[in-house]
This record gives structure tokens, sequence and C-alpha cells, in this order.
């Protein structure tokens, strides 16, 4: 680790003007095998000092302040790591593969657990938690869409799945329902991709098309207090 470095702003001249707050950066060399060769990268959520997990090619590596947990990596030879998600209040993190696999492991997993039915053969493109983790969404270029009931031992069950044509890779959960109440712990969630079509579904196997752009989707986003 190399030495803090600090930047402070120099005194306010008047009591009536804010103070400039410090800024402390670490520097962390990861052992990586290959810096060019990571796919994507996600921190833990809700502690002082999160997990980074990063997907080194085919090798699932977490860190905690520059040091690898080794007892938590995961290696699929000539697989890639295609997408990571934390747990939302929990450390566990999932991860989707090349080959359409979604693994969930961790330091608060119980045990590692994989699923490779949902999504065979097809490379998974996102994987979203819903904000209180007792849902998870998974998508890969074939166009199916798994929906899970997860927790925060890492536990999964395979709820409902949908197959729509197209690659879909954006996905938010409708936290609020029309009457602009909170519904956070099995709520809704559209989802679309390069289609241009963006669908609403639940856990239920209920899925319906609700706008169609016409042109690939670059960012999707959830106005909550409108449910727009």
């Amino acid at each position: 680790e190399l030495p803090t470095r600090h930047r402070t702003a120099p005194p306010p001249r008047t009591s009536a003007r804010p103070v400039a707050m410090s800024s402390i950066y670490f520097d962390n060399d990861l052992a990586l095998n290959d810096y060019a060769n990571v796919t994507c990268i996600a921190w833990s959520k809700g502690e002082e000092q999160p997990l980074l997990a990063v997907a080194d090619g085919c090798t699932l590596r977490i860190f905690r302040e520059g040091e690898e947990l080794l007892d938590y990596n995961q290696e699929r030879q000539g697989l890639p790591c295609t997408a990571l998600a934390w747990h939302p209040t929990s450390k566990v993190i999932a991860a989707g593969w090349e080959d359409g696999a979604v693994t969930f492991t961790g330091p608060g997993a119980v045990n590692a657990r994989d699923d490779r039915e949902v999504h065979r053969d097809a490379r998974i493109l996102s994987i979203v938690f819903n904000p209180n983790g007792t849902r998870c969404v998974t998508t890969d270029n074939n166009g199916v869409v798994g929906v899970w009931k997860t927790d925060q031992r890492g536990l999964c069950n395979q709820m409902c799945h949908y197959r729509k044509s197209g690659a879909h890779d954006k996905v938010i959960f409708r936290t609020a329902t029309p009457t602009g109440e909170p519904n956070l712990e099995n709520p809704p969630f559209f989802f679309g991709g390069e289609q241009g079509i963006i669908y609403l579904a639940d856990d239920f196997g209920l899925c319906s098309e609700r706008y169609k752009i016409g042109s690939p989707l670059l960012l999707l986003e959830y106005y909550r207090e409108k449910d727009v």
C-alpha cells in the first residue's frame, strides 16, 4: 500500500465561509493476472471497508483493502466472467459467466451455489438485485430474463423466466406503486435492450410490453416520485 495522499484547501478568510474538507486517497496494487483482461468490477454496499469483486478474465477475485480473499475466488477454465452484482445488504456476490452459469458466493454465503439451466449456452449480460435483496434478475444475450428469490445467505430459488427477442442488458426495479406507495420487498421491474422495447414484468410470470423506442436502449432509469 502506497503512502496516503492528502489534499487540503487553504483556510477560509472568514468564519462565514465553509471549510473545505481534505481528500484521502489509497493506492492498492491488486494481484491480477492481466489488467487488460478485467471485464467488470463491483463494490459491496453498506460497510466502512467495502469488498471489491473483480472479473479477471476467467477468474473472480475478491479484495479487501487491496488484500485478496483467496477462500472466495472462483475460476472457470476458458469461460470469462461477464457480470457482477453484490447483494445490497450482505457480503454475497452474484456472478454471471460466458456459458450462462450464475453463481452466488462470498463471505456472507452459506455455501457457493450455481445454476446452469436458466441461461444455458448464453452469455450473462446483467445481474440486478432489488433494494431489499429479496429478488434478483439476470439477463443474457439470447433474450432470456431470469427471476430469482434470494436472501442474505446467498440462497437462491428460480421463480420464473421470460424469453423475448434480442439481447436485454438494462434492468431496473419499479420500487413504487402507481399510487406512490413504496414497494421494496418484491417489486416488478422494467427491462429492455437492443430491440428498443421496454417490458414490465414481475415474479409471477406476468410480462407486458410498455414502451417501444425503435433503437437500442443506452440507459434505463426509474423516477420513483413520478412512477415513470
